[in-house]
């Protein structure tokens, strides 16, 4: 992926007090911004995955940041195969550029108020089929056959569209042997609508089609409120940043030098007369 940012640095082993053979790999540092991750387990998805590549020697991923940082040897692991392994757990990788950070997170953001307006929307007529199922004393079995099916029939937009993208991360996830929390939703949502496809088949009516659209509703509101949360600090801090100054005085052999303070090192000297900020 060419937007991805690799910083190499050379790598070599010491044979003893006066040899140093360079090793014919070299050590590359790929740091990248990581879409689609939703909790802790998300992070520890992608970690799990990107080990496994050959040639990959550490990988640090940051839910809080959304971002990840992977040592590796750039001839067997390129930036390009990191982005393409994440794509087939249906994560996402790009550069860690602000503009595009804020264009994503408000897509994600809208996307997922819309498949929350559509879940609570269904979901209600859902709930109000199964109360009045388990509530409610209905004339005939026919009848209570009939609701059945309906809070089914009203379930489908909240399982093919709203629950979506946890179903196909919780599959990919499977088939990556690196399940998370959307394979725990996959396989009750399988059992949940299994079981009352068998009932609804054999006329019988109890159902629990219920069961993953309260799950799916939950799931979004929580990563919604997640996601606010963690924009709001994120916004706070890049506020913060904005404020540092964009020039620092440097103490060098030669005396004071202006410098970009971006391009400060770890234990430089700086001088900071009073009244600064």
């Amino acid at each position: 992926m060419d937007n991805l940012r690799s910083i190499e640095q050379s790598s070599s082993v010491v044979l003893d007090d006066e040899t140093t053979v360079p090793l014919a790999a070299r050590v590359s540092e790929t740091a990248f911004a990581v879409d689609g991750m939703f909790c802790g387990g998300c992070a520890s998805t992608v970690e799990r995955a990107l080990k496994r590549l050959a040639g990959v020697q550490s990988v640090s991923v940051s839910f809080l940041g959304n971002s990840a940082h992977v040592t590796h040897d750039p001839i067997k692991v390129s930036p390009d195969t990191l982005a393409k392994r994440l794509a087939s757990l249906g994560y996402e990788a790009r550069s860690l550029d602000n503009s595009q950070s804020d264009h994503a997170q408000s897509k994600f953001q809208r996307a997922h108020q819309i498949r929350l307006a559509i879940a609570i929307g269904f979901g209600l007529w859902v709930m109000m089929a199964s109360m009045a199922h388990y509530l409610t004393e209905l004339p005939t079995e026919r009848f209570e056959w009939q609701v059945a099916l309906a809070a089914g029939i009203f379930s489908l937009p909240v399982l093919l569209y709203s629950g979506m993208p946890f179903f196909k991360l919780g599959w990919r996830g499977l088939i990556a042997r690196a399940p998370g929390m959307e394979t725990l939703i996959l396989v009750a949502t399988v059992a949940a609508v299994s079981g009352s496809m068998i009932e609804l088949w054999q006329g019988r009516s109890h159902v629990w089609f219920e069961v993953p659209v309260m799950l799916i509703i939950f799931q979004l509101i929580a990563r919604l409120t997640d996601f606010g949360a963690r924009r709001r600090a994120a916004d706070a801090i890049r506020s913060m940043l904005d404020l540092s100054p964009e020039t620092a005085r440097r103490v060098d052999a030669d005396g004071l030098n202006t410098v970009a303070a971006n391009t400060l090192r770890v234990n430089e000297v700086i001088e900071s007369r009073a009244g600064e900020h």
